[in-house]
């Protein structure tokens, strides 16, 4: 499985409709059904990552697993709640 920004993969989708209407003239019609089409299945698609989960998942290890002093363990655990956060994108 492979993650996709899917609002991405939308507009591209519409760009290519609108890209599509001018040069198809009355036939557009049937390429922007089956656009829709596409776009529909795409908002059709469950959530493969849920970050929320994730991250409660993360908060729930830390609890559960608490080292006191042990602070590698913790800030790794904090750090990663982070990262999750952030969607992978440093910033």
């Amino acid at each position: 499985m492979r993650l996709i920004d899917a609002d991405l993969l939308k507009e591209k989708i519409i760009k290519d409709m609108e890209f599509l209407q001018k040069g198809l003239g009355k036939d557009a019609k049937y390429a922007h059904m089956a656009s829709y089409s596409v776009l529909k299945d795409i908002d059709a698609q469950p959530t493969a990552y849920d970050v929320d989960k994730v991250v409660e998942h993360l908060e729930n290890e830390h609890i559960n697993c608490y080292r006191p002093g042990d602070y590698k363990y913790n800030n790794g655990i904090d750090k990663a709640i982070e990262i999750v956060k952030a969607g992978g994108i440093n910033e």
